[in-house]
């Protein structure tokens, strides 16, 4: 039996285009491919076999194969919405800033694995529309560079990311490069920079013209770098749709050389590492419409006076990015939040002060919390069961990688409804368990619990 063969068009345009074969020839391949196969077998069990003829069934094999491969038969366009998929880029959301983390498309890669994927990743503009501005690192990008990728993007929405000059000098080639980019300035929707001085001077230009930006990072100018930004920078007070505030490390030192922001208009704050109580009380007071809240405060001290009250705060995140410590849930001694709903709490230590402290915070906000989860939070079992004991009004409840293994037996029994038991149960109005890591509680417990949860006569506190 003679191999089957494509006519036209040739098999190297049907692979560089991507035209697939008629259902009816593709049974007549796929009978190819397993004779080729046949012949590679046993032309290799022959002492006399040839290399040639060897090498050209195997290239047959490879390439009507891959005619045939399942990855050709899907559309264009979900073919582009895997090519934007996070977890393609190994990136996963993060809590309350999950909208603000910004993925890293690699186009070229993708476009470098075939002329079909490279033809799509052309024209998606998404993967062209975040950029890292690099600047003082003409080996890195270069004016040309960000063009081609400004015209590729279209009309996508852009994420910028500024990397600014480490040293005091600042070059033409970087002006130009922040001239090009300021030129799209009504796409930015996110936007993350330092507060470098000389970078916030070269970024004038865009001032009332950031009607789409959405999300702000910014960050600390390098230790290396010129001085902080000028006083009362105005570029980025006038964007009326900033919802996403992301304040990193010790931005600014007093309110006369923070930053003008339209405080009024946010709604998430991001506040990471302002190391005393006074920057941390001006962040607040100025946001009182905020309704997420992620925090990071390191050194906050426990005596200091300043309150801040927050009225519309729905849902707070305190977490720590370095080793887990108890400083940061100090955040708590230092807010009022009325409205106050949902607490989560990221790699920091708890232990039998912590319930208190949460405590003491509800009953200062008359607030009740409904939602309560703790992530990668060392804690011991006893500690756990203390802190769930002063929260009865959760009602979600999530405890995902908890260090070391906190979810014992002793955990699960207490969250196990028994009618005959004298001893109060725990959160008696949960009606939603997350439980993520590795534990040592036995199957038994968790049925027993998971029953007499699913079986409560109270329809408001059915799991």
């Amino acid at each position: 039996m003679e191999l089957f063969e494509i006519q036209a068009p040739s098999l190297l345009e049907r692979l560089r285009h991507n035209i697939l074969p008629l259902d009816v020839e593709k049974k007549t391949i796929r009978s190819s491919i397993d004779i080729a196969r046949s012949r590679v077998l046993a032309l290799q069990n022959q002492s006399t076999s040839t290399i040639i003829e060897t090498e050209a069934l195997s290239r047959y094999v490879a390439e009507y194969s891959s005619l045939l491969a399942p990855i050709r038969r899907l559309p264009v366009d979900i073919l582009r919405r895997i090519f934007v998929d996070p977890i393609v880029y190994k990136k996963k959301w993060r809590h309350i800033d999950r909208d603000s983390i910004l993925l890293h498309y690699r186009p070229n890669s993708l476009g470098a694995v075939c002329y079909h994927w490279r033809c799509v990743s052309l024209e998606t503009a998404t993967l062209w529309s975040s950029l890292m501005v690099f600047l003082n690192e003409p080996d890195r990008y270069t004016v040309d560079g960000l063009r081609v990728a400004l015209q590729r993007s279209q009309k996508a929405p852009l994420h910028l990311v500024f990397r600014p000059v480490i040293s005091s000098s600042w070059s033409a080639l970087d002006a130009e490069m922040m001239r090009e980019v300021c030129k799209h300035s009504e796409r930015w929707v996110s936007v993350e920079v330092s507060s470098n001085r000389e970078l916030l001077r070269q970024l004038a230009p865009v001032e009332n013209r950031l009607d789409s930006l959405q999300t702000l990072t910014m960050l600390p100018p390098d230790k290396l770098s010129i001085k902080p930004g000028a006083r009362q920078c105005k570029v980025f007070a006038q964007s009326p749709k900033l919802r996403t505030l992301r304040l990193i490390k010790n931005l600014f030192h007093s309110p006369s050389t923070a930053p003008i922001f339209p405080w009024s208009q946010l709604t998430r704050l991001c506040v990471g590492g302002l190391w005393d109580s006074s920057g941390y009380h001006y962040v607040l007071s100025q946001a009182q419409n905020v309704r997420e809240l992620s925090s990071c405060i390191w050194g906050i001290p426990d005596y200091s006076p300043l309150q801040a009250t927050v009225h519309h705060l729905h849902k707070l995140h305190v977490y720590d990015d370095g080793l887990p410590s108890e400083s940061e849930l100090n955040v708590l001694n230092h807010l009022t939040a009325p409205a106050f709903k949902e607490l989560l709490v990221s790699r920091c230590k708890l232990n039998n002060l912590t319930g208190l402290t949460i405590q003491a915070f509800l009953s200062r906000s008359s607030a009740t919390l409904q939602s309560l989860a703790l992530h990668a939070t060392p804690v011991r079992a006893v500690d756990l069961v203390s802190l769930l004991r002063m929260v009865p009004t959760v009602e979600r409840l999530v405890l995902a990688n908890l260090l070391p293994n906190v979810v014992t037996n002793q955990v699960v029994q207490s969250l196990t409804a028994r009618a005959s038991s004298a001893e109060e149960i725990l959160l008696p109005m949960m009606t939603s368990f997350v439980i993520d890591g590795g534990y040592l509680f036995t199957p038994d417990a968790l049925f027993s619990m998971l029953e007499s949860r699913l079986a409560s006569t109270n329809a408001l506190s059915q799991l």
